[in-house]
């Protein structure tokens, strides 16, 4: 069924620029994203418990040209880094790729 997918990828984007031959690199790329707007987010977020909210609310309100749309760049670059994680993983389950030399030393699949 994956080949089947990842076939429909390739006569769609070819073989070069299938998104699913970079699960990994893309998974990078948005941790990437997700530590630079943290940063960004955390740089005028207040810790104290009785005014997080409101630290909050007034970066995604009155800061909407940058804070809300780095708010949303965090959100949704985890949520994307979290999904291309989860079907990485399940790519490399699926072919069989844990085992042999990319297993880890002194495991069972290595012996």
């Amino acid at each position: 069924m994956l080949l089947r997918i990842e076939g429909a990828f390739n006569a769609v984007f070819d073989d070069k620029l299938n998104p699913f031959y970079y699960l990994g690199a893309i998974s990078y790329w948005m941790f990437w994203i997700v530590v630079a707007s943290g940063c960004y987010i955390y740089a005028s977020y207040e810790t104290s418990v009785d005014t997080t909210f409101e630290s909050v609310e007034a970066l995604t309100h009155k800061q909407w040209y940058a804070g809300g749309i780095m708010r949303s760049m965090h959100r949704y670059a985890s949520d994307a880094m979290l999904l291309t994680m989860l079907l990485h993983l399940a790519r490399h389950f699926l072919f069989d790729r844990y085992r042999s030399f990319r297993a880890f030393p002194g495991s069972p699949a290595s012996s």
